[in-house]
């Protein structure tokens, strides 16, 4: 399995790291209708992540091609505790977390040694066929 990781610092930042992802993808045969779900829950999670930084700090956005074919996305949130970070379902708007929802097999908050939280989803290759 090859993973990736790049950071992104300010919400302008947000288009290059998509572009980054998507290059990394393709370098892996990973194309079509599930490129564009990892990178649409990337930049969701890693805009929601610098929603919660301090100015000039960075956020991590990692990804990882599965054996099954499904991909891991882990966007670290430094700010947010676990509890905070997946929100409640909002069934009357699509929020960023609704979407990663949406988009993803499985999708859960995981606490950081730094007292912030990794958002982790898996991105289920069969539901972008």
């Amino acid at each position: 399995m090859s993973s990736f990781v790049t950071f992104v610092g300010e919400e302008s930042g947000l288009a290059e790291a998509r572009q980054e992802v998507g290059d990394w993808l393709a370098g892996q045969g990973v194309a079509g209708r599930l490129a564009f779900h990892v990178k649409l829950v990337a930049h969701e999670a890693a805009r929601t992540a610098l929603a919660h930084a301090e100015p000039a700090e960075a956020v991590a956005v990692c990804a990882m091609v599965c054996d099954n074919g499904d991909v891991l996305v882990e966007v670290q949130d430094p700010h947010v505790p676990p509890w905070e970070a997946l929100g409640d379902p909002k069934p009357e708007r699509v929020d960023g977390v609704s979407l990663i929802r949406g988009l993803c097999r499985c999708v859960g908050a995981v606490p950081d040694r730094h007292g912030g939280t990794s958002l982790v989803a898996v991105v289920d290759s069969e539901r972008a066929r």
